[in-house]
């Protein structure tokens, strides 16, 4: 690496002067037997250490780090002190590398620098935090240094148990597999790994030689931090089709082996299912039940190629099969994502019954739908209109297999334009109204049941109103708007007692509503 030299008022600092500096203050920042004094309270490195010449922040003054295992908790250890002057040297703030008192690993022989999507060098840490034998979390740190500072960000988290993994979003809620590598590759974006040359004892040489094993480091890129499956439930079939809990929360290693191969037998054409009675079909133009009758037998084939001639093209080789857990009893139905060339999709609900496979759902995404699904039988679809998504019916598959509808739902608003032209007169119009936007409701397909609006906001150029004293005749007078338009206005509180109440009738459970799935996309 090319040596870089600093400006100052005497002459210009080298490479060479900064190393010598380190070494002339090395009782500074030396471990000895362990030990290193931090000037407040000494710091007992059990469990080994070394040191790198670095320049972390990439501004020229090089820094000297310590780093290893410390305390009587085994924690992980970081101290860097930075060049200041000829002999003078400046510790760096690490009160914010890392988290609650515990910081990263930095073990490894590069460090993983990245340019962000702001165009800033941020560093990918990982820390490892034992509970017990068997046990243990592993923290995924964003970290930038600015002013001799650091500063984390929490990406996600994995936590080990005995022999499950589970696997957390900075939030702390529970995501899937292939989530958390998502949100790892969300995080950074150009490559800028850095190797570390690392030593022991302290002498010029052993400095420079650090400094010297500065360079482009290549031998890892970021897959290597996203985490690879090692479920023996992922399957690739011999037609390229494939199998996988990697998209899932829940633990599907207890499947009914008869069960597993039933669905998988579907997927590589072997084996036939019955479309139930109380199939829901929303596909485009309702061409999956024009073509199939209740109770029909119909191979994943025969489905692919009636679907190919409702939107006249062929079907893509790419079919995915996941695991659901519908009404959370144990007892695994599958998910059957069959992909088309202009990126739409059908998906197929299965449930095994008795060693015969049926048919609970089918739905494509055309005519600007997205379908969603999650592990515990929820599903739905909203339109795409004007470029967003507006409108769609939710559905739940209950343990039985049988899927009912239980809310059309939607978004919409009044803006700025629509509330000048027909209410001129109006105090929202008087107070720089920008947009109201609402949710509603219906629990009916009958487009004469009552409609339910919930979820109002206000907003104007400066933000978001709340609901207050000062605020309320605002409210009140778009309450008065969406009354006369006919819809039944319903506070936060009745309208979160409405929406629950649906779900009921539908056998949708609070506690299955609340369970912490995947969605599947």
């Amino acid at each position: 690496m090319q040596a870089s030299s600093v400006a100052s008022s005497d002459h210009e600092i080298t490479v060479d002067d900064q190393l010598m500096t380190f070494y002339n203050t090395r009782e500074q920042w030396e471990i000895v037997d362990g030990q290193y004094d931090n000037g407040a309270e000494g710091i007992e490195f059990t469990g080994g250490y070394s040191y790198a010449v670095t320049d972390i922040d990439e501004d020229g003054n090089l820094e000297i780090l310590m780093s290893g295992v410390a305390g009587t908790g085994h924690y992980s250890t970081n101290v860097f002190y930075e060049f200041s002057g000829i002999d003078k040297i400046e510790k760096m703030d690490t009160s914010g590398f890392g988290i609650d008192e515990s910081e990263p690993d930095i073990s490894e022989d590069y460090l993983a620098g990245f340019v962000d999507y702001q165009g800033e060098t941020r560093y990918l840490f990982k820390d490892f935090q034992g509970y017990g034998a068997g046990c243990g979390r592993i923290n995924y740190y964003s970290v930038s240094v600015k002013e001799n500072s650091f500063s984390t960000n929490l990406i996600g988290f994995v936590v080990y148990y005995d022999d499950s993994t589970s696997y957390y979003d900075k939030e702390g809620k529970l995501i899937s597999l292939n989530s958390f590598n998502i949100e790892l590759n969300g995080a950074f974006r150009e490559e800028k790994f850095k190797s570390i040359f690392r030593f022991s004892n302290i002498t010029p040489d052993n400095l420079r030689a650090s400094y010297d094993g500065i360079s482009e480091y290549k031998d890892h890129t970021l897959d290597d931090f996203k985490i690879k499956s090692t479920s023996d439930l992922n399957e690739e079939l011999s037609d390229g089709g494939s199998i996988t809990v990697d998209d899932s929360v829940l633990d599907y290693s207890d499947i009914d082996p008869q069960t597993k191969n039933m669905y998988k037998a579907f997927l590589e054409n072997e084996t036939d299912a019955i479309i139930m009675s109380s199939c829901i079909d929303t596909t485009n133009d309702k061409w999956f039940s024009t073509a199939f009758s209740e109770g029909k037998k119909c191979s994943i084939k025969e489905i692919k190629s009636k679907c190919a001639e409702s939107v006249s093209v062929p079907y893509g080789d790419k079919t995915i099969g996941r695991y659901m857990d519908c009404g959370m009893d144990g007892n695994y139905e599958f998910l059957v994502e069959m992909n088309v060339p202009n990126n739409c999709k059908t998906y197929i609900v299965l449930k095994a019954i008795n060693d015969k496979i049926y048919i609970c759902y089918v739905g494509d995404e055309m005519e600007r739908k997205a379908i969603y699904f999650k592990e515990n039988g929820v599903l739905g679809y909203m339109v795409n209109a004007n470029g967003t998504l507006h409108y769609g019916n939710d559905y739940f598959i209950d343990a039985d297999g049988v899927c009912h509808f239980y809310e059309y739902y939607g978004i919409d608003a009044i803006h700025d334009g629509a509330l000048c032209s027909d209410y001129p007169d109006s105090v929202l119009v008087s107070n720089n109204v920008d947009s109201l936007s609402f949710s509603f409701t219906s629990f009916s397909e009958d487009e004469s049941s009552p409609t339910y609006l919930h979820d109002m906001v206000i907003s104007t150029d400066d933000g978001y109103i709340d609901r207050n004293d000062e605020n309320e005749e605002l409210f009140a007078e778009a309450e008065r708007i969406f009354a006369d338009k006919g819809y039944n206005v319903l506070s936060d509180e009745e309208a979160e007692e409405k929406l629950q109440e649906g779900r009921e009738r539908a056998g949708l459970k609070q506690e299955i509503y609340d369970a912490e799935v995947a969605y599947y996309y």
